[in-house]
């Protein structure tokens, strides 16, 4: 019996909550980089700034190394994740892309609606099938959710009685990440420092409180993966990375919505664009930047997000937060080619290992001279 994989994509429209704040005078004044992070951090064709549609440039598919010599297109937005399909169908006779509504606002309700429908699909398996799930961004707080809900052990809820069917998770970017964790013995990378500052122990950008708060006590089957300058779930302790988080909770409705408004008028807008500006270019590897890579194909490729978006390009980070890439200088800019396996194929991977155990176990033969059950028309005295 093959086992079946669950998994949710990022958010669809990660900057549009900053639509309200981000008038074009305003977005005239940031610079050239952020610009460009900002329109093409999700890779859409249009952010509305102000009254102003801006283009964020046409989507370029990108092709996506998986296992065994496949490669994938993606167009680098989050609902044309390939990572499901990416599975191996000998091993996953279901490799489902849940979906829900992915969007920023009302963040708490999205990721709700997300964890219902997975939990419902879960739940609608045979007893004793096996399952994984999986999840990247918003997504990955779906996963989160689901996990909580009676996966974990020591938590209650509908899943409960399938923990034994459960081989574990993977996710990429997950805002609820446990701080420092990333999963069994090292493999699945030994970095977890900040997006700001590289500071060690850093986790999710969610708070530590609240319907959306960040895990604690995951197993090893729980396997988070986290890349440099990952503001999403690389957020550490400094001033601007704790108004961040405190941005976040906003999104998922942690907070009282009087302490949001007081805050906003403490630190005025300009302290909430600072803290953006310290996203788009604060500290080393292009943090929140454009990503420019050499895909599967061979060909010049970007994506902005930074971090964010490294998972499927690019591979670990060793403990000192460098990836290992090979360069090529193509007109003003340095594209890197991953060396090695990337993060997405070092997933796919464990994923399928945990399937192979599950479809390969060895049948139990009954052993031989027991006697033959069936119906007799002789009638035998008690002994």
């Amino acid at each position: 019996m093959k086992a079946s994989f669950f998994y949710c994509h990022g958010t669809n429209y990660l900057y549009n909550f900053m639509t309200p704040f981000i008038d074009s005078e305003l977005f005239n004044t940031l610079s050239p980089i952020a610009q460009e992070s900002l329109l093409s951090i999700d890779n859409d064709l249009f952010l509305r700034v102000g009254n102003q549609l801006v283009s964020g440039g046409g989507l370029v598919e990108a092709a996506i190394p998986g296992l065994n010599g496949e490669k994938y297109m993606w167009n680098m937005t989050p609902a044309d994740d390939p990572f499901p399909r990416m599975l191996d169908p000998d091993l996953w006779d279901d490799r489902v892309m849940v979906p829900y509504p992915a969007v920023i606002f009302p963040g708490n309700a999205s990721i709700e609606y997300g964890r219902a429908s997975m939990v419902s699909k879960i739940s609608a398996l045979t007893r004793g099938k096996k399952f994984a799930i999986g999840g990247y961004s918003q997504g990955a707080a779906v996963a989160s959710s689901v996990y909580l809900s009676g996966l974990k052990p020591g938590t209650t809820g509908p899943l409960e009685s399938r923990r034994d069917d459960f081989l574990g998770a993977v996710t990429f970017g997950n805002p609820r990440r446990q701080v420092n964790h990333r999963g069994a013995g090292g493999q699945f990378g030994t970095w977890s420092g900040s997006w700001l500052d590289d500071a060690p122990g850093a986790g999710g950008c969610f708070p530590d409180y609240g319907p959306q708060k960040r895990l604690t006590g995951c197993e090893d089957k729980w396997v988070d993966f986290v890349a440099p300058g990952e503001v999403i779930t690389g957020n550490g302790t400094s001033e601007k990375e704790l108004e961040w988080q405190f941005l976040s909770s906003i999104m998922v409705a942690s907070i009282d919505p009087g302490e949001a408004i007081n805050w906003v008028i403490k630190s005025g807008i300009e302290g909430l664009i600072d803290t953006v500006g310290q996203m788009m270019n604060g500290g080393a590897y292009g943090r929140v930047g454009v990503n420019y890579f050499i895909d599967a194909d061979g060909n010049p490729r970007n994506v902005g997000g930074g971090g964010h978006t490294a998972y499927g390009i690019w591979g670990l980070p060793n403990s000192s937060g460098v990836i290992p890439t090979t360069d090529t200088v193509i007109g003003d800019e340095t594209y890197r080619a991953a060396v090695g396996q990337t993060m997405y194929q070092v997933a796919l991977e464990w994923l399928n290992d945990q399937a192979a155990e599950y479809t390969t176990d060895p049948l139990v033969i009954p052993p031989p001279n027991l006697p033959t059950p069936g119906w007799s028309t002789t009638i035998y005295p008690p002994a």
